[in-house]
């Protein structure tokens, strides 16, 4: 399996996530596990058996296994092995690809997010086989281009364009985000930095020393959905997604650094949570964005 060079350093922070995926997301619960779970008469008034079953939530859409730590009562009673295929793996994403699996973490992780955000060497593989496969091999050479830190950021990225043969997004990021599903109301607030005065050229000279956050960043959404299309032009869609999330969560940040003076890696990591939130864990809003941008 194929994973990036930092895919082995995640670890759950449990109680000191500040956003727990125990939280506001409905649980679904595998075949296998909840075969296991209909045999333990502890949990039967905590799961709906749907099709498929999942946790029932309970007020303030928390998991009924969640404690007032915010800790898992299943994990603390039986042990790890007993959590469902969603709550084992999240926030780690597989992708089937031609001779290979790739996993990598999701970014509506927070400390997925942080971790991502602060690699500032140089994302590499572990157990990456050779290919033939013309969609890999072009990506590798997106790769190439994004880490390639003899150019500015902007740079590769119309390089990364250019080598698409399409063009930059010129949609406007506010019209279009504004207009997908909403999942919390707290994204609205960093949507509207993106109506406000914004300073660019101080901004890019502040996070000069952390440019790498938006290659991670670059790197991360050209992993993650370059090799899913289905053909030349689908990738090139895809790679202006990758550029236009990168563009978009910039502009977002350089209006915060704009209006309060500061933009610290904090800052970074929960504005990218919740873009991700938001855009990527949504099929919905996924779906409309990549639309939005097929080339």
């Amino acid at each position: 399996m194929v994973v990036p060079s930092y895919f082995s350093r995640f670890s759950c922070i449990a109680g000191a996530c500040k956003h727990s995926c125990c939280i506001g997301w409905e649980i679904g619960i595998d075949e296998k596990t909840s075969a296991r779970y209909r045999e333990m008469p502890r949990l039967q008034n905590d799961i709906v058996w749907g099709n498929p079953p999942r946790f029932r939530m309970r007020e303030h859409e928390r998991c009924p296994f969640l404690n007032g730590d915010n800790l898992c009562d299943l994990i603390l009673e039986f042990g790890e092995d007993v959590l469902c295929d969603i709550c084992r793996e999240h926030p780690r994403f597989y992708n089937d690809l031609p001779g290979r699996t790739e996993a990598g973490l999701g970014l509506c992780c927070e400390e997925a997010a942080r971790l991502i955000l602060t690699w500032n060497e140089k994302v590499t593989f572990d157990h990456e086989p050779e290919t033939d496969d013309e969609l890999l091999t072009l990506r590798d050479e997106l790769f190439t281009i994004v880490q390639n830190r003899n150019l500015p950021l902007m740079a590769r990225m119309e390089t990364v364009i250019h080598r698409m043969e399409t063009t930059l997004p010129t949609l406007d990021f506010y019209l279009l985000l504004k207009g997908l599903e909403r999942l919390s109301p707290a994204w609205d607030s960093y949507l509207e930095k993106l109506r406000k005065p914004i300073d660019t050229k101080g901004f890019a000279e502040f996070m000069k020393p952390r440019e790498y956050e938006y290659e991670n960043l670059l790197f991360y959404f050209l992993y993650r959905y370059f090799a899913l299309a289905f053909d030349f032009s689908d990738a090139a869609s895809r790679a202006r997604f990758a550029v236009f999330a990168c563009l978009a969560i910039g502009r977002i940040g350089c209006a915060m650094w704009t209006e309060n003076g500061t933009f610290s890696v904090e800052d970074q990591v929960e504005l990218v949570r919740m873009f991700s939130s938001e855009v990527e864990y949504s099929e919905e809003n996924l779906d409309r964005v990549l639309d939005e941008l097929y080339a």
